[in-house]
């Protein structure tokens, strides 16, 4: 069987402590009457320490480092506590029988002992435990002679001890319990009433006080790196090094020495793969408290008002301290599994126990991140968190403004957008009614902004003519004059060619996407307008010199197929040649022909002339006309009435 933890009743450990530390504060000025003087008259001190148990003999397996715990504890007693050595007994092996440890205990309920002193009871050896759970637990501490076969009559019954307690003369007792021990579960508490004493009252009043080195079914682990065990070693540095000494009043409390205790073995037992958890406890309801003083006369020259440091001040002096640094604001942190919650910045730093922690930092829309780290005594150690968006802040912004926003093919509303999206590939479009709409892949790896610029859908009309400078209207607007390249937007329009002196066309065009669109325009010329006029009376007027130039060519011919006949006539030369009256004929009919064509000719022209005289004296609407120009009006047809 292993050394292990000595256990007591601490179900109102905290109420002792506090009736300690709440005594800082307003102090009486009585306290300033030095009449009884704050000194203890004598120190007295049992240190047991067994190692050479038998299994054989008594059930019980040896120890490597008790006698030794008990001896290094005897020595700081004496050098650095002020201790006399005729004042200490030491019971080790063999010497720490049951009878020897009992009389020793006993030893100081005699009158011989000065009331005004301390008391100091350390063991170290094996503890037992016998019940359960369900039944009264009763704890022994098991001697030298021990067996566990007999453990009412030759182990040490705490009851008992804490029953001799209550005779014991020193004021002050504390028991310093390093074995394993669950027994103590009925130890009396600190009366409530007397929590906020002053010191001089804490020193006036008894106190019967213990601190275990661990909690029931917990295992005290020793080690050849500390040749003591964990509870011993934090022990030994809180008394030699004066480590304890929260306030550095040269005063340790045992409020102070159970903090530091308290803060480090659990530690050192996990580096050794074991669990220790010191416990603390009182024997009776008095408030009274043990103080080891590190220097001579340091109670007599202390201030009575700082001999008592409050539990805060312990808490915070024998904690390590971690600082947590994240990369964002009020992250939530989390230590073994414990909310701590939000931090108010991106530090954050934690007053803990020495020990191994696993640390979550987590925070909304971020990936949670854990690491663990080793918490050594009496240091700070820092942890950098840098955590990594899980969702991200997505701005979109869109034209025009009222423009319908889409994502994945869900619509998430009209205009500008802010929405929250996790890592990954996302399709961003927007959609409005005259415009193309735009579809955007994008990838959302941090927080992003997406611009949606829809264009108009316009569509580019191309207009040629053969007529140079036709003008231009959409729905009656002016555009310019041909040739022309222009854009016209989403809708329904009417486009309008005009020019003076012709018919205006109209063209309803309905643009529905983006195209190109090119257009001839062929005007046909105002059957009314003076152009018309102009090209009908030029029509004329050549007809009428053409009619009048035949007319004079024919009676051109005329005269010559006259003289002819008369040439033939007198010629008698040519009445003897051929038959004469067959030149005659055919000169008569030349002759005829040509007034009859002159006749034709000029009686068309006189027509003409006449139409012409009609065209420019008669008004526009009493003339008809219909005119298809050709190209370039080289040709004409012309159907017209007066």
């Amino acid at each position: 069987m292993k050394k292990g933890i000595f256990i007591f009743l601490l179900s109102l450990v905290g109420l002792t402590i506090k009736a300690q530390t709440g005594l800082r504060g307003s102090i009486a000025t009585s306290l300033s009457n030095h009449e009884n003087p704050i000194e203890y008259k004598s120190k007295y001190a049992i240190l047991i320490g067994i190692d050479n148990y038998s299994p054989q003999k008594n059930g019980f397996s040896p120890l490597r480092y008790a006698v030794n715990d008990a001896v290094a504890l005897q020595r700081v007693l004496v050098n650095q506590l002020g201790y006399q050595s005729k004042n200490i007994k030491v019971l080790l092996n063999t010497d720490a029988t049951r009878r020897n440890i009992t009389n020793a205990i006993e030893s100081f309920t005699k009158d011989n002992i000065e009331e005004n002193s301390q008391l100091l009871i350390f063991f170290a050896g094996h503890g037992m435990t016998v019940g359960s759970s369900t039944t009264k637990r009763r704890g022994y501490l098991i001697p030298f002679d021990g067996n566990d076969g007999e453990l009412n009559a030759s182990a040490l019954a705490m009851d008992e001890i804490r029953q001799q307690a209550d005779f014991l003369r020193p004021k002050h007792v504390l028991f310093l319990i390093d074995a394993c021990y669950g027994g103590l579960a009925q130890a009396r508490s600190g009366n409530q009433a007397n929590s906020m004493a002053f010191v001089r009252n804490v020193w006036n009043q008894r106190s019967r006080e213990v601190i275990t080195a661990g909690n029931a079914d917990e295992e005290v682990l020793e080690s050849s790196d500390w040749q003591h065990s964990a509870f011993t070693n934090v022990l030994l540095k809180a008394l030699e090094n004066g480590e304890a000494d929260t306030n550095n009043d040269n005063i340790i409390a045992t409020s102070e020495l159970y903090g530091f205790i308290q803060q480090r073995v659990p530690y050192y037992a996990q580096n050794k793969g074991g669990k220790q958890t010191p416990q603390f406890g009182t024997l009776i309801p008095e408030s009274g408290t043990f103080l080891f003083e590190l220097k001579p006369n340091a109670l007599l020259n202390s201030n009575e008002k700082t001999i008592i440091p409050e539990k805060n001040n312990i808490s915070e002096k024998f904690n390590s301290h971690l600082i947590v640094n994240t990369n964002v604001k009020n992250p939530r942190i989390h230590i073994n599994e414990m909310d701590m919650g939000y931090t108010s910045s991106e530090s954050a730093k934690f007053s803990l126990n020495p020990s191994y922690y696993r640390v979550t930092v987590n925070k909304e829309k971020f990936f949670p991140l854990t690491q663990d780290i080793e918490l050594k005594p009496d240091s700070t150690a820092s942890m950098s968190f840098t955590l990594k968006k899980q969702i991200f802040d997505i701005q979109i912004n869109v034209v025009p403004s009222d423009a319908v926003v889409w994502i994945n093919d869900r619509i998430i509303g009209k205009g500008n957008q802010n929405t929250e999206l996790e890592k990954g590939r996302y399709s961003f479009m927007a959609q409005k009614g005259g415009y193309i709409s735009e579809n955007t892949i994008t990838d959302i790896l941090n927080d992003s902004i997406v611009n949606i610029n829809l264009k108009k859908i316009s569509g580019e009309i191309e207009i040629n003519s053969t007529i140079k400078d036709i003008q231009v209207f959409n729905n009656d607007s002016l555009v310019g004059s041909t040739p022309i390249r222009f854009n016209l937007d989403y809708g329904n329009h009417e486009l309008a060619f005009r020019k003076d002196d012709y018919l205006t066309k109209k063209y309803a065009l309905d643009i529905k996407e983006s195209v190109k669109i090119v257009h001839n325009v062929h005007l046909e010329i105002d059957p009314l307008g003076g152009l018309a006029k102009k090209l009908i009376l030029e029509h004329y007027n050549k007809r009428i010199a053409t009619n009048f130039g035949l007319a004079a060519a024919s009676f051109l011919g005329y005269l010559y197929f006259d003289k002819q006949i008369k040439e033939n006539q007198k010629n008698t030369n040519f009445l003897t040649k051929g038959d004469d009256s067959k030149s005659r004929n055919i000169l008569l009919g030349g002759k005829i022909a040509c007034i009859t064509f002159m006749g034709v000719e000029a009686l068309t022209g006189i027509l003409n002339l006449k139409r012409v005289w009609q065209i420019k004296t008669k008004s526009k609407e009493a003339i008809e006309v219909k005119i298809n120009p050709a190209e370039n009006h080289k040709q004409l047809s012309l159907n017209f009435k007066l």
